[in-house]
């Protein structure tokens, strides 16, 4: 984290405060709400505060301009190629062909390793498609394990996805969860009625 904000240009003085700050994060233990130990953090990013956020997107935004800056990609017809899409910890990753995108979880496996963020297998999936058709495959193997196809349709940053044109599906279920939300506004004290 702290190489990234050098790579970034951050001020010296931010860089030697966070610094200073990684070195005092602790947390407490409890069991049945009653404290039992307070735990220094040694390594990755105390959560639950404003900077941790903004300190891991730091981390992660170096792996999206490696793959960027990498030969691969999905070209479109006006000559704009995607690569990847990441928001927080969620990356999505785009290629030309099955041997491509193994190139590119391979390059965000190592990055991961290499700044010493595992790898959530559970939460991972690869879709291979040719002339919009999806190809089943055996997957791809990892040091971690096996990367399998994803299986019709999965959720990125909630919204359903699928090879294929989904998108009334998906704006139903964005316009249901929103107006869910309004009325959970409406219904409690942060409405200003």
């Amino acid at each position: 984290i702290l190489e990234c904000l050098k790579l970034y240009k951050i001020d010296s003085n931010i860089i030697t405060f966070i610094q200073n700050s990684m070195g005092m994060w602790k947390t407490n233990l409890e069991v049945d709400s009653k404290p039992i130990a307070q735990v220094n953090i040694k390594c990755g990013i105390c959560k639950g505060d404003a900077l941790s956020p903004i300190l891991f997107c730091i981390g992660l935004n170096l792996l999206s301009q490696i793959i960027s800056k990498s030969e691969y990609g999905y070209p479109f017809r006006s000559g704009t190629r995607i690569s990847n899409l990441l928001y927080m910890d969620d990356i999505k990753l785009y290629a030309r062909s099955e041997r491509d995108i193994d190139s590119l979880i391979h390059t965000t496996r190592i990055y991961s390793s290499d700044i010493g963020m595992t790898f959530g297998l559970e939460k991972c999936g690869r879709m291979v498609s040719k002339r919009g058709k999806m190809i089943r495959t055996e997957g791809i193997d990892s040091p971690e394990g096996n990367i399998g196809d994803i299986q019709d349709s999965y959720k990125y940053l909630g919204i359903p996805e699928a090879n294929g044109n989904h998108e009334e599906a998906a704006r139903k279920s964005t316009t249901t969860k929103y107006l869910h939300r309004v009325r959970q506004v409406l219904k409690s004290q942060l409405n200003g009625r």
